[in-house]
């Protein structure tokens, strides 16, 4: 019963700072400011990849729900990704996404919850670093004339982060470990975590393949909208453009809500370097900001309002 009262009051709480946000912190005037000067089908065609990157979103949490929490009901996997995207928008870092996912999830502990989440963003992050690094040492190379062995050191360094999370799989049971099993606390958090140990290379390898969809969808995205605002677009910079400032983004802390003036000063700060406007770099940042977080964290609204079943 009081676990009942806690998460109705969660939605509550959740819902009344997402009508803050959009009202009092929301720079609206970007937005509105960023569609007037849009090109109308590239806009569309930008916006019509939300659905495909949602659903691959949708397919990976449900892939991760099903094989690690045993957990199958496809609305509520549905109702938690669009949820966890209403949390992290109103909090710095989207850290409120941890605790959104789970508020469907009844069946299944926050802790659960949480660190699957976390799972679930570390592979969104360390596909921007290989594949979005591989780029950024591209651009480094280009702008100031790396020699090749730096480039190779660079992309050689960058593609090991993908055995990190098969590192961590056989690290699992490593002496390290049980020793932090004999502590207290940490020994509760291990328990509480104990799904995860569920988690295999295969698990590892599907939900990278997914990360690395979901991740070509949005530099997509981000392409055609810097075209948009493009008199002669050039869709290779923009490319280049838009996986430079991906990976910056990533490795730069995110202090804002719902990133935002991360992206957008970052893209500036490389658009001259690719012949881009800075209005053309600004302005898409601001509309990707608009479709894949403020669209869907809309949507996620009406699950935090509406019971689940």
């Amino acid at each position: 019963m009081k676990k009942e009262i806690f998460l109705k009051i969660s939605r509550i709480i959740i819902a009344i700072a997402l009508i803050v946000y959009l009202f009092f912190f929301l720079e609206l005037e970007n937005i509105i400011s960023s569609l007037k000067n849009v090109d109308l089908f590239l806009f569309s065609f930008a916006l019509f990849l939300l659905l495909p990157n949602l659903f691959f979103q949708f397919l990976k949490w449900k892939y991760l729900l099903n094989s690690v929490l045993d957990f199958k009901d496809n609305n509520k996997i549905l109702r938690s990704l669009l949820v966890g995207l209403s949390s992290g928008i109103i909090t710095p870092m989207r850290v409120g996404e941890y605790y959104g996912r789970s508020l469907d999830l009844k069946n299944k502990t926050i802790t659960e919850v949480a660190a699957l989440t976390f799972i679930d963003k570390l592979f969104v992050l360390l596909t921007v670093i290989v594949v979005g690094g591989q780029f950024f040492v591209f651009f480094l190379s280009k702008y100031f004339q790396l020699n090749i062995y730096i480039q190779f050191i660079g992309n050689a360094t960058l593609l090991l982060f993908l055995f990190v999370p098969f590192g961590i799989i056989h690290f699992k049971n490593s002496n390290i470990i049980n020793r932090l099993k004999k502590i207290n606390l940490a020994n509760k958090l291990f328990l509480k975590t104990a799904s995860l140990n569920k988690i295999n290379n295969k698990i590892v390898l599907v939900t990278f393949v997914y990360s690395v969809i979901i991740y070509s969808i949005y530099t997509m995205q981000y392409t055609i909208l810097i075209s948009a605002f493009s008199i002669n677009p050039d869709f290779y910079n923009n490319y280049l453009l838009s996986n430079v400032t991906m990976f910056s983004k990533a490795i730069i802390p995110q202090i804002s809500f719902g990133e935002l003036g991360v992206r957008e000063s970052t893209s500036v700060f490389y658009s001259s370097y690719f012949n881009v406007l800075g209005a053309a770099a600004f302005n898409a940042s601001v509309l990707i900001f608009v479709i894949n977080l403020l669209i869907p964290s809309i949507a996620g609204f009406f699950f935090i309002t509406k019971k689940s079943k």
